[in-house]
């Protein structure tokens, strides 16, 4: 068979483009590899880092409208990765009643702490709401917020999964409660202000998943005046990144009317720096927690970092442990530097 020589000058340019193009993108693929060590734990498995942009977030569902009486709760979910469900919502209820005084929930503990809605998934196990000591704590009496539409949010976490489905389906069954005056603390009166207004109302709906996360274990510890903070591992969702720690060392310093956690956490990454406070707003903004037993927590840190590159840096300015009526603190810094592998895929 003759070959048309003038189809091949043509050719040839066109097919060592393609080759050099793949070429490139292979050795990038290497150079990240190299700069992105300690490697992910061992049930995960690494993928490219162009996963990132083949895996958005994906869109929420619409939202949901659920009556009960002369009340009424629509329900905006926001996200689920493997970290937390996010879902947002407000109260509608008569007149021009501040809504921002109404919070779903089953009750609360005998400390007086409010407890968030139950949410289950398909298969029955509960997924806890992830409260701070500021949730459903707004109240008629003492608030300055007055909104007939206010926007609450809650999370959920979804860490102790074994596998994150592609589309979760969710059960969340939750009482309205309406606030008069905070909560006592500690507990003076038999009952913390709140008023049922409805009981066990009931959602069913789906949820995309966003099965991306960056995973390490950093077993670093860092010690100040005798206080040594550990920093086990990272793990990174498109929501938010967790830092688990624990902290040891002199006794007497450690001595505390409560547990120990830091006051606020500054993180620099890709070029990045941000800082969150440890102010009881988590998840609308600010740190949350964890705990994971004694001396041992885990931050929940709210910023959309999965993306960032190159080493991290992790400051704990410093640490405080509160009482309802008493609070001490330890001065830091503790800085840790690591590098995070690229991501891979829970499913």
């Amino acid at each position: 068979m003759a070959v048309n020589l003038k189809k091949l000058r043509i050719a040839a340019p066109l097919i060592a483009f393609v080759f050099i193009c793949w070429a490139a993108l292979a050795i990038r693929s290497e150079l990240y590899y190299a700069q992105t060590k300690p490697t992910p734990l061992p049930a995960l498995s690494p993928v490219p880092t162009v996963l990132l942009y083949a895996f958005p977030t994906p869109l929420p569902p619409p939202p949901i409208t659920k009556k009960a009486g002369d009340y009424s709760i629509t329900l905006y979910p926001v996200s689920a990765d493997a970290n937390r469900i996010v879902l947002t919502y407000t109260v509608s209820a008569p007149g021009n009643a501040n809504t921002a005084t109404f919070w779903l929930g089953t009750g609360w503990t005998n400390n007086w702490e409010y407890t968030g809605p139950l949410l289950f998934d398909k298969a029955g196990g509960t997924l806890p709401a992830i409260l701070t000591h500021l949730y459903g704590r707004i109240s008629e009496e003492t608030t300055s917020i007055t909104d007939t539409e206010y926007m609450h949010i809650a999370a959920f976490d979804t860490s102790n999964l074994i596998s994150l489905p592609e589309e979760m389906s969710l059960h969340l069954s939750t009482d309205i409660n309406m606030n008069q005056k905070f909560a006592p603390t500690p507990p003076s009166v038999p009952d913390p202000m709140v008023t049922v207004v409805a009981q066990s109302v009931k959602f069913d709906f789906t949820m995309k998943t966003s099965p991306l996360q960056r995973v390490a274990r950093i077993n670093q510890t860092v010690e100040v005046e005798g206080v040594a903070l550990t920093l086990e591992i990272v793990r990174v969702t498109p929501s938010e990144a967790r830092f688990d720690m624990s902290v040891a060392g002199d006794e007497r310093k450690l001595t505390s009317p409560g547990l120990w956690e830091p006051q606020e956490l500054e993180l620099k990454a890709g070029g990045q720096t941000t800082k969150l406070g440890a102010d009881w707003e988590y998840p609308r903004m600010s740190l949350g927690i964890l705990r994971r037993g004694g001396d041992s927590w885990t931050s929940l840190y709210p910023e959309p970092v999965i993306d960032k590159q190159g080493e991290w840096t992790l400051t704990v300015p410093s640490l405080f442990a509160a009482s309802y009526d008493s609070a001490v603190s330890l001065p830091g810094p503790w800085v840790f530097h690591f590098t995070l592998p690229g991501p891979s895929i829970k499913r």
